[in-house]
């Protein structure tokens, strides 16, 4: 099998706790960035339109080929706008974005 990188993952028969483990490392990584760097908006969003479709995150995951761990790090607003923008067509094509609402890019100026 080849190995996904991260958000994307192939690991769908991985049990609870290691997904977890796998979250809890990534956002252990990122407990000093800047919030800026987070597309946190998106998160509720995602969430409220997973849940009104009755899927688990393990569910919409799997269908989307991405790792469940980044996943609830997505819903929680702690996903960096770059994973965000990895997934943003497979989050469109499962209906987890609102009609209307644009992809947002962080753009860092050098000054």
């Amino acid at each position: 099998m080849v190995e996904a990188t991260w958000p994307f993952d192939n690991r769908i028969n991985d049990d609870s706790k290691a997904y977890n483990s796998r979250m809890v490392a990534k956002l252990i990584t990122r407990r000093n960035a800047d919030p800026s760097e987070f597309y946190s908006e998106i998160g509720e969003m995602i969430r409220d339109n997973r849940m009104a479709q009755r899927l688990t995150m393990r569910q919409a995951s799997t269908i989307m080929g991405i790792d469940v761990a980044f996943f609830g790090i997505l819903e929680s607003g702690s996903a960096f706008y770059s994973e965000v923008n990895q997934v943003w067509d497979r989050l469109e094509a499962l209906n987890l974005i609102d009609k209307g609402y644009s992809r947002q890019f962080r753009i860092d100026l050098p000054f």
